[in-house]
This record gives structure tokens, sequence and C-alpha cells, in this order.
């Protein structure tokens, strides 16, 4: 069996992202990172004549975060759309992972039913640092439109 090549070792930068908000996408330039996760639900569960406890998976949740330059209004208007309208928004994020320097293929998710948890609404620092952000979401469906190959190829 042949070793790995590192070529085949993903490249984080190799990503690409859309928002689609109120029907109209927008490009995700603005990110700097992006990671989304399934947490599952246990319930312990204690049998019989077992000394170790047992798990049973009961439901899942899905959430996630962001960091982001703060160049965007789009997580700031959705808040004064709630706080004006009581109205939340929720909206579909697609995000690709394809680096053309790796056999492995492309991964592209679709997260549905995003809802953001916080926005910044002002900042300001007088170091020399950036402004962005940290978004965290939560998201109630998602989709594999595609996967990374099961291996790399030799």
């Amino acid at each position: 069996m042949e070793a790995m090549r590192a070529t085949d070792v993903m490249n984080a930068n190799a990503a690409d992202g859309y928002a689609t908000i109120d029907g109209i996408m927008h490009r995700m330039f603005y990110a700097k990172s992006f990671e989304a996760k399934i947490e599952k639900f246990k319930q312990e569960i204690r049998l019989l004549n077992r000394r170790q406890t047992a798990h049973k998976t009961t439901g899942v949740k899905g959430t996630g975060s962001m960091t982001i330059y703060m160049v965007t209004p789009y997580y700031r208007k959705m808040v004064e759309e709630y706080l004006s309208s009581g109205k939340d928004i929720y909206f579909t994020l697609v995000v690709t992972n394809s680096d053309p320097e790796s056999s492995v293929g492309t991964n592209t998710t679709a997260f549905y039913d995003v809802n953001i948890d916080s926005s910044i609404l002002s900042k300001f620092n007088t170091g020399d640092e950036i402004l962005e952000e940290e978004v965290s979401f939560t998201f109630d469906s998602y989709s594999h439109l595609s996967h990374f190959n099961d291996a790399p190829q030799s």
C-alpha cells in the first residue's frame, strides 16, 4: 500500500463560500474562517450486568462559527430586521473545499435554515489590528452536495 502524498493534504485556504440571504446569493469574500458541526444529544443507559455505562443518541443539533472581516452589513441588518419587525432571518450557506493540487476531489456542503446567534454592532481598537468578529450560528439541516474521494489517487 502506498503512503499518502503530501500534495493530497487539503489547503485550508482552498475554499469558497456563498450565503443566500432573502433569495440573493452573496459570495463570502469577507469570511476568514468557517466551521460547522453536528453535536449529538446522548442519554446514559445503565444495563443489567454491565459495569460500563452505555450511551444512546437521542438527537442532534447543528452549530457553527465563522470569523469575518467587519466589511459586510448582512448580519447587523438581520439583527435590525428582527428588532424592528420581530421577523428573524434564516438563510443558506454553501461551503466548498477544493484544492487543485490534491487528488482527493471536492467537498461541498449546504447548511439550511442558518440563524446567527449574535452580531457586533460597532467596534474599534487603538492597535494595528484588523476589524473582525466571531459569528456563531445554528443550522437546522445540511446536505453534502459532493464528497471528497474515499482515498487519494495514486
